[in-house]
């Protein structure tokens, strides 16, 4: 069985001609972040903020075990699925067949995620510089809005939030679908700034994630600034430590 993952939708976004609304800030000019009038600072939570890869694995098993799914199922699977909702996933013909699991999944998969996080908090760890990093846009002159995103269901996200007394965020946007429509969704978007007057979005609103696929188009469907976060550095993208240095030069 080929658990490969297919990016053709990530693909169609990340080409459509709503990605000229978006500004990526390279490595290199970030020094720019400093001067924008920034109202909202949407950032990313799985990947991010917090490594939740090997809780999120263990949600995979735990739900395909429950639905007596015999698949081999590796944690270099679960890393693929990167940026996936887990309905998605588990409606996914190049991996389940034609099996309709994709809903009752989804159900088992955040009940047992819910599990997990109370058995093994310790599974959901802040990244290194993380704190610091909210806090930096926190200090930002603009004094933005601090929003945290994700595909997690609302509940989750802001208990997982909750767990790390993060002050400094103003709110938290998980999931509010059943289908494919969360990140890069603009509806997300939409609900992170609610409220604010932003009139020039790629000077006034910034989003922080870790997946090439999925990020930068996610601003772009908004028209937002987008940074890259990864834990190898590259022209485009950097780990949080290396980041904050560059925004702090």
């Amino acid at each position: 069985m080929n658990y490969s993952v297919d990016f053709s939708y990530y693909h169609k976004i990340s080409t459509d001609d709503s990605m000229s609304n978006s500004k990526h800030l390279f490595m290199k000019n970030l020094e720019n972040v400093k001067k924008m009038m920034l109202q909202c600072v949407v950032i990313n939570w799985d990947g991010t903020l917090v490594s939740s890869s090997h809780m999120i694995h263990e949600a995979y098993l735990r739900t395909m075990r429950a639905l007596q799914l015999q698949k081999k199922w590796s944690f270099e699977d679960t890393l693929r699925q990167s940026g996936r909702p887990p309905v998605e996933i588990f409606s996914d013909p190049s991996i389940w067949g034609k099996k309709q699991i994709g809903a009752i999944a989804k159900e088992f998969f955040y009940k047992r995620l819910e599990d997990i996080r109370k058995e093994n908090p310790e599974l959901l760890q802040l990244k290194k510089g993380a704190i610091e990093l909210i806090d930096w846009f926190a200090q930002h002159p603009s004094h933005p809005r601090i929003v945290i995103c994700g595909n997690k269901t609302q509940a989750i996200l802001e208990k997982e939030v909750k767990t790390f007394k993060l002050d400094k965020v103003h709110s938290v946007v998980g999931s509010s679908f059943d289908s494919v429509a969360n990140k890069p969704h603009r509806e997300m978007f939409s609900r992170a700034v609610a409220g604010l007057n932003i009139k020039d979005r790629k000077e006034e609103v910034i989003h922080i994630g870790d997946n090439p696929l999925v990020d930068p188009p996610f601003a772009g469907i908004y028209g937002a600034s987008s940074i890259l976060i990864a834990e190898i550095r590259a022209a485009d993208a950097a780990s949080i430590p290396e980041l904050l240095e560059k925004l702090n030069s």
